[in-house]
């Protein structure tokens, strides 16, 4: 288990059931992405779910839909700063890393992340991301073809 500690107050990290409670909550517009990934693989898999989430996001800056896109990427930011490890590599990886950010096309969709999101772009992979690909492979072989 994750603890993080803010202030006096110990918080417990926010885990892929607590990023899908919230993303009903905060997102419900996504709520049709969540359906059809848990009919199409029977349970949840963050990873595979992150990434249509990103390809949500995109629809939603493409559309104009400027208040959906702003409240899913506060809760991926959330995710990426308070998650589990499991939840912040899918963030990680499956979010921030599979944007085509060498594409000049992408740069007005990456302009509308929050710093951290951005920040997360330039940053060297660490262990960690080894980690969090390896969840991911693993996720797509349990998803099978």
């Amino acid at each position: 288990m994750c603890v993080r500690f803010f202030g006096h107050h110990a918080a417990v990290a926010m885990t892929s059931g607590d990023f899908l409670d919230a993303l009903g909550r905060d997102v419900p517009e996504a709520q049709s992405v969540v359906a059809e990934h848990l009919e199409d693989n029977d349970v949840l898999l963050l990873h595979l779910l992150t990434g249509d989430l990103r390809r949500f996001a995109f629809h939603s800056f493409e559309m104009g839909r400027r208040d959906v896109l702003e409240r899913l990427l506060a809760l991926v930011d959330l995710a990426l700063r308070e998650g589990t490890d499991h939840v912040r590599g899918a963030m990680t990886v499956s979010f921030v890393g599979n944007t085509e950010w060498w594409d000049p096309a992408m740069q007005p969709f990456i302009d509308t992340w929050p710093a951290r999101l951005r920040r997360e772009l330039h940053r060297p992979p660490s262990r960690q991301h080894v980690v969090c690909a390896s969840e991911f492979l693993r996720e797509r072989h349990e998803e099978g073809p």
